[in-house]
């Protein structure tokens, strides 16, 4: 293989007189929508028709569902959550503990096994509210899902903060904020669950 200067000028040449005409494709149908929606011919300038152009492989569209969604029985996934309740990361599982960690909390204003005393006083009250969060989530159908070892874990847990999580979970928080800002790179779609035993991730579109 060779190359010359010639050359590359030449081939850069006809792939700017390409960008120039996809550039004038783009612009021309922009004016028509603009025209057919009786706004004005100059609505987006021709800076940003061209970063548009420069970029438009790299576009995606995202549809995010609502917060709300993921809290009614009628609109939530549960297919999706059935899902991650089976499978090895337990992110489902820990998504429906969260949930039913915090109405413990706002019913007894501390978390489950952080009074002080032994995580097995409150094992069996914490595991009603887990099958609260599943009959809300029209996930209760006789058998709960999850584990009253993992109950009983997260009993243990007792509320505490680790350093360790609070790190990774504050640099993803800081990933999302700069991609909001910025408006570049691809957000996290709905609920990501961190778990922080096995160092794995997910996230569950609720």
């Amino acid at each position: 293989m060779t190359a010359d200067t010639a050359t590359y000028v030449s081939l850069q040449n006809i792939y700017q007189q390409q960008a120039a005409t996809d550039l004038q494709c783009v612009q021309a149908h922009a004016h028509q929508v603009c025209s057919a929606s009786s706004l004005s011919a100059d609505l987006v300038s021709a800076d940003n028709l061209k970063l548009f152009c420069k970029n438009a492989m790299n576009l995606e569209v995202h549809e995010y569902r609502p917060l709300e969604y993921e809290y009614q029985p009628e609109t939530v996934e549960s297919s999706t959550l059935s899902a991650a309740l089976e499978d090895e990361a337990n992110s489902g599982t820990l998504y429906v503990m969260l949930r039913a960690a915090q109405a413990y909390r706002a019913e007894r204003s501390h978390w489950p096994g952080s009074e002080g005393l032994e995580p097995e006083a409150d094992v069996p009250v914490f595991k009603q509210f887990v099958n609260e969060v599943l009959k809300e989530l029209n996930m209760n159908g006789g058998v709960c899902p999850v584990s009253d070892d993992i109950i009983h874990e997260f009993c243990r847990w007792g509320g505490a903060e680790m350093h360790a999580i609070a790190s990774v979970m504050g640099g993803i928080a800081s990933q999302e904020a700069i991609k909001a800002v910025t408006h570049q790179y691809v957000p996290l779609d709905n609920t990501f669950i961190f778990n922080g035993t096995s160092g794995t991730t997910s996230v569950l579109k609720l």
